[in-house]
């Protein structure tokens, strides 16, 4: 057969154009074109993957575009939360100066009402002394005008009134410590009654006792009482009087009336 009719039969037997390529071009040959077709679709499946990546990178620099502005917007948050932080620091240094302020102030003020206090204490100190002193100087210019005309002061009905002084009034205490020995607080008592003196009522003898002040008090009339016991004690008939400008309250007059005391007043 020639060549011309081998190339003929070739050409009309697919499974002999089949075998003739196995043996001219091999197997690695022959899979080239899946191999080609295999790197074709790897090619494709990685320019996918890298469109994949490339868009998953735009997504990532979107997510950190965004953090990064957040991060921004948190430091700009900050910056102002510090600034607030050095305006109120600075609002407290200046109420803590004020409050400093305010209680200097408030020391001086309180050693200011001290020292006012102080010299208030001072005068109304000064001012009840000369009171307790104007009191006992008006006291004794009383006392001694009624020592002088006691007569005229008493009450109707009693009479021959004499003040008991000097050696007279020795010879009453000697009298009475003997009939019952005088404690040392009732020889206190007789010896610190303003007045003393001698008188008769309805003919019988009588002692009578007196205290004498400007404004008259309860205790006026409990020391008068207080003498004229002491008296009655020892066998003495004791009348108690008190003479003054007025009462203090109507206390005195009660408890005058309960101990039998003639109050004298409008001296």
């Amino acid at each position: 057969m020639d060549t011309l009719g081998i190339i003929r039969q070739i050409e009309a037997d697919a499974a002999l154009r089949a075998q003739l390529r196995a043996v001219l071009l091999g197997d690695e040959l022959l899979a080239l074109p899946a191999q080609v077709a295999q790197l074709i679709e790897g090619q494709r499946e990685m320019q996918a993957a890298i469109r994949d990546l490339t868009e998953s990178q735009k997504q990532m620099q979107a997510a950190i575009t965004g953090l990064i502005g957040r991060q921004d917007r948190m430091e700009d948050t900050l910056t102002q939360l510090v600034q607030s932080q050095r305006e109120m620091q600075a609002a407290i240094r200046a109420l803590t100066d004020s409050q400093k302020q305010i209680v200097i102030r408030q020391d001086r003020m309180e050693a200011a009402i001290t020292a006012l206090t102080e010299s208030h204490q001072r005068l109304e100190m000064s001012h009840n002394r000369l009171v307790g002193e104007f009191s006992q100087m008006k006291g004794l210019l009383v006392e001694n005008r009624i020592r002088d005309r006691m007569q005229y002061y008493v009450p109707a009905g009693i009479e021959n009134v004499q003040v008991i002084t000097g050696q007279e009034f020795k010879d009453l205490l000697d009298e009475l410590n003997q009939k019952k020995t005088l404690a040392k607080e009732e020889h206190t008592r007789i010896t610190k009654t303003d007045i003393v003196a001698s008188a008769q009522v309805e003919g019988d003898p009588v002692v009578l006792v007196a205290e004498v002040s400007g404004s008259l008090y309860p205790s006026d009339v409990e020391r008068v009482v207080e003498s004229a016991k002491i008296l009655q004690e020892r066998g003495k008939r004791a009348k108690p009087l008190v003479f003054g400008e007025a009462v203090a309250d109507n206390s005195v007059n009660d408890l005058a009336g309960r101990h039998g005391v003639e109050i004298c007043l409008g001296l």
